[in-house]
C-alpha cells in the first residue's frame, strides 16, 4: 500500500502538486513563441588568385561565385567539385550559411552591394 488511502491530506497534496505541474506545463507551452528566422552566416571562399594547381585548390565548387549553380541541394561531397567541396557541402546542409566564392581575377571589396562583398 502506498499510504494514499490512509490520509486524505496526502491524496489532496498529491493532486494539488500534479495540478500545479500540469498548469505550469500548459502555461509554458502557451508562452513559447516561434524563433525568428535566423540570418545565415555568410562565408566567402577566395579564388581571386586562381590557386587551384596541385595542392592549392581552395575552392568548394567550380560554379563561381555561387556554388548552388553546380548543384542546388548537395547531399554528398562529390556533388560539388573542388578540394574543399566536403566543407562547403557540410556548411550548406546545415542551412545556417550562405556560401559564395570570389572568382578568379576578382578583388576583395568592402562596402559594396555584390554577393562577394565583405561587408
Amino acid at each position: 500500500m502506498f499510504g494514499l488511502g490512509r490520509s486524505p491530506r496526502r491524496l489532496t497534496t498529491a493532486v494539488t502538486v500534479f495540478g500545479l505541474l500540469a498548469t505550469g506545463a500548459a502555461v509554458q507551452a502557451a508562452t513559447v513563441t516561434p524563433a525568428a528566422a535566423a540570418t545565415p552566416h555568410r562565408v566567402l571562399f577566395d579564388n581571386a588568385h586562381a590557386e587551384t594547381a596541385g595542392n592549392a585548390d581552395w575552392i568548394i565548387s567550380t560554379s563561381q561565385p555561387d556554388p548552388l549553380g553546380e548543384d542546388s541541394s548537395p547531399s554528398s561531397e562529390t556533388d560539388w567539385t573542388g578540394a574543399l567541396s566536403s566543407w562547403g557541402v557540410a556548411l550548406q546542409q546545415t542551412g545556417d550559411y550562405s556560401l559564395d566564392t570570389l572568382p578568379s581575377g576578382s578583388s576583395l571589396t568592402y562596402g559594396g552591394s555584390s554577393a562577394t562583398d565583405l561587408s
